[in-house]
């Protein structure tokens, strides 16, 4: 899917790291990012998020950049409501999706985007957002930041998928037992702000 990941802690940096293709930039929410920090003979696509993960480390100022391989195609959704302009190819193998955590239209989004992949395709992802849980444009272009969006990166190649965490249960299981839209209103049948 990348032909090469690193991790640099300045936007001012970017220039020296993208010299050519296309690149998927993943920048820690206290990243501030100018277009003009961009450059400008590359094409790319971002997400914000409240940290970046590289190595052993998370940072909340910094920018990871995954440079896309040949073989991966890249499809900006501008409104997460309208599918209708996405080919989702049938020798996909490997999709990586990046939502707005925090648009009202995630379900209806995932559901409408599961129903186009493929049978032996295997799909990583994630919600972009800030810590605020204000929603605000998260993902952009080379041209702006967007809200209510989606990156979508496909690849024929085959990817492996493994989940390990060292976190430890601290109460029993919790059930969203009311929401309205993409806000949790009850968990387990108590208000969930009390």
């Amino acid at each position: 899917m990348f032909q090469s990941i690193h991790f640099i802690k300045t936007p001012a940096c970017l220039k020296e790291h993208c010299t050519n293709g296309t690149y998927l930039l993943l920048m820690g929410e206290k990243t501030k990012l100018s277009f003009d920090d961009l450059p400008h003979d590359v094409t790319f696509y971002g997400a914000i998020f409240p940290r970046v993960v590289f190595g052993h480390e998370s940072f909340d100022q910094g920018i990871l950049i995954a440079h896309l391989s040949p073989s991966s195609t890249i499809t900006f959704i501008e409104h997460m409501s309208d599918l209708s302009y996405l080919h989702v190819k049938e020798e996909s193998r490997a999709i990586l999706t990046l939502i707005d955590g925090l648009s009202a239209h995630v379900e209806s989004f995932l559901e409408d985007f599961f129903a186009l992949i493929p049978e032996r395709a295997k799909i990583i992802g994630g919600g972009a957002g800030k810590l605020t849980l204000v929603q605000e444009p998260v993902l952009f272009d080379n041209q702006k930041f967007h809200e209510n969006s989606a990156i979508i990166i496909q690849n024929p190649k085959k990817m492996s998928l493994g989940v390990k965490h060292g976190w430890e249960a601290i109460v029993t299981p919790l059930i969203a037992t009311q929401c309205s839209s993409h806000k949790l209103e009850r968990i387990n049948f108590q208000n969930a702000f009390t």
